[in-house]
């Protein structure tokens, strides 16, 4: 009688264990599924990151800007070469995270002294704006010089704080114009407070 109870008393305990190791298992198996479901998103993440890097774009031509631009309508590549040469500003320039100012995206059209026409890529319509090369006195030649060397190019424009009127403007490259025109004897520093005055003083130094 005795054995036979404690028999029972050893089934029981069994039957205890296994029913306590069953929501063990159901845990490490939900672990399981979670951490593959991690594993295949962070996997589909990077091959659609794989081979986006802004460095890869090649700036567009002439050509091609005016064969994709239709209506006044901007796509989708335009914005790809507008971020590429921010890029290569903020690279070139050592500009930190909050280096330039609001920035637009265009073809230079048009010179007169110091003055640059630019078509803007606009997402509703083309439209043209005309700046002043700001912080800069002519030197020599320097129409002549601008139309010989940036006339039709692509370029981005930096307004000197948000002034419409007065901006930097840079090649897709990254190269500033004005600091350009400087270092090749169009142009020199004219001494004003400006954002960027001492990229203008030290082109003067060189």
């Amino acid at each position: 009688m005795i054995d036979k109870i404690l028999n029972s008393e050893e089934i029981e305990e069994k039957e205890d264990l296994n029913d306590n190791k069953t929501p063990r298992i159901l845990i490490v198996i939900l672990g399981v599924i979670v951490a593959c479901a991690v594993c295949v998103f962070f996997a589909d993440m990077f091959h659609n990151l794989k081979g986006k890097n802004l460095d890869d774009v090649i700036p567009p031509t002439v050509s091609e800007i005016e064969g994709v631009v239709e209506a006044g309508k901007k796509i989708p590549a335009l914005d790809k070469q507008a971020a590429q040469a921010e890029a290569n500003v903020m690279d070139k320039q050592g500009y930190g995270y909050s280096g330039m100012n609001a920035s637009e995206y265009g073809m230079l059209t048009k010179v007169n002294g110091k003055e640059l026409t630019v078509e803007l890529y606009d997402e509703d319509e083309n439209k043209a704006v005309t700046i002043e090369l700001v912080g800069i006195n002519s030197v020599k030649d320097v129409e002549k010089a601008l139309k010989e060397k940036f006339k039709g190019k692509n370029v981005l424009i930096e307004y000197e704080h948000n002034d419409k009127k007065k901006a930097y403007v840079y090649t897709t490259d990254g190269e500033m114009i004005q600091t350009w025109l400087i270092s090749n004897g169009y142009a020199e520093y004219d001494g004003s407070k400006i954002y960027h005055r001492d990229i203008l003083k030290k082109a003067g130094e060189k």
